[in-house]
């Protein structure tokens, strides 16, 4: 597999806390790629209530985000992240927490330093882009 292609995933439980609402457990589905090196990805698998209504949702934030969140509570904007317990808390939007499994999120951070080490995201971005540089020209 070429250093772009490289990937962490991983499957975790969580727990959807919105405000009013009992707290539900869904699955959820932690991604990063060497092809987005800054990024994360929640995606959040939910039951369908309808035909028009969405089987999954997703939501990109800072590996760097998720990592600080960690240490200390961290965020500006619509995702916050910290620890409760053996917890971590994602805030999205203010109007919503994801809970996930605190020992599968460092397992899954620790996966994508593997795929790309803290600083190479430059270098990282740098070889995507040289690729469909060469795609392009031939």
């Amino acid at each position: 597999m070429s250093p772009q292609h490289r990937t962490a995933t991983r499957g975790l439980g969580a727990t959807l806390r919105v405000p009013g609402l009992p707290d539900v457990s869904l699955p959820a589905l932690l991604r990063y790629s060497a092809q987005d090196p800054w990024a994360v990805r929640l995606v959040l698998l939910i039951e369908a209530t309808g035909p028009d209504a969405p089987e999954s949702v997703e939501w990109v934030f800072s590996r760097d985000l998720l990592t600080t969140g960690l240490v200390a509570p961290s965020g500006e904007g619509d995702v916050h992240v910290r620890v409760e317990g053996r917890t971590a808390v994602v805030e999205l939007a203010g109007r919503a927490g994801v809970l996930l499994p605190l020992d599968g999120l460092v397992e899954f951070l620790a996966e994508s330093y593997d795929v790309v080490p803290t600083g190479g995201e430059s270098a990282a971005t740098g070889a995507r882009l040289e690729a469909e540089l060469v795609d392009l020209l031939g």
